[in-house]
C-alpha cells in the first residue's frame, strides 16, 4: 500500500512537472522575432529589472543678500536620489523606435526609464541620452536630469515565459482471447 502512495505521488509529480513551467528570460530583439511580439502584446508583458538602477540629481543655489551692512551668502544644496532595485516589476510606457522601449516601475506612465538594443539579437539595456567617460549617463527622468551610476549601464530587463505541455496517454489491459 505504502509502495502504490509513493509511486501515486512520484507520477503526480512528474505530470505536474510537465504540465507548466515558468522562467524569466532576457527581453532581446530575437524574442520579440521568436514569439511575434508586436506593440499590443508589449503593453500585456510585466517586465522585471534585472541589476540595480541608481540615479541622481544634485543643485545648488547661491543666493546673496545685503544685511546690515554684510554680505550674507546663503548656499543651498540638494540631492534627490531614484533608487530602482533588481527584481522591481515594470509596465510597457510606449516604444521609442525598433530597438527602444520605456518602461515604468514607479506611480505613473510620466516615470518611465528606457531599454534597448544595440544589436539584432542584443539585450535590451538601460539606455541614457549620453555616456560621459566614467560610465555614467545623463538622462531625463519625468522631465528632470539625472545622472546613473556606473553600475546601472548594465542592468537590463527581463520577461517571464510558461512553457505548457500536454500529455494524452490512455491504458487497457487485455484479457485476453479463448477458442
Amino acid at each position: 500500500m505504502m509502495k502504490n502512495l509513493k509511486n501515486v505521488a512520484l507520477v503526480a509529480i512528474l505530470i505536474f512537472g510537465l504540465v507548466g513551467c515558468k522562467q524569466q528570460i532576457p527581453y532581446t530583439n530575437e524574442v520579440k522575432t521568436q514569439y511575434g511580439i508586436d506593440t499590443e502584446n508589449l503593453r500585456s508583458l510585466q517586465y522585471h529589472l534585472v541589476g540595480d538602477i541608481v540615479l541622481t540629481k544634485s543643485s545648488s543655489i547661491n543666493n546673496n543678500q545685503l544685511d546690515k551692512g554684510e554680505i550674507l551668502v546663503n548656499e543651498s544644496q540638494s540631492m534627490d536620489k531614484v533608487i530602482f532595485r533588481a527584481g522591481t516589476q515594470g509596465l510597457f510606457v510606449k516604444e521609442i523606435d525598433e530597438n527602444r522601449i520605456a518602461i515604468s516601475f514607479e506611480k505613473s506612465d510620466d516615470y518611465y526609464l528606457e531599454f534597448g538594443a544595440t544589436s539584432i539579437r542584443g539585450l535590451y539595456k538601460f539606455q541614457a541620452a549620453s555616456w560621459d567617460n566614467s560610465g555614467r549617463g545623463k538622462l531625463m527622468y519625468n522631465g528632470e536630469q539625472f545622472v546613473s551610476s556606473r553600475a546601472s549601464a548594465d542592468a537590463y530587463i527581463t520577461v517571464k515565459v510558461r512553457k505548457s505541455s500536454q500529455l494524452n496517454s490512455s491504458q487497457r489491459i487485455a484479457k485476453g482471447r479463448k477458442v
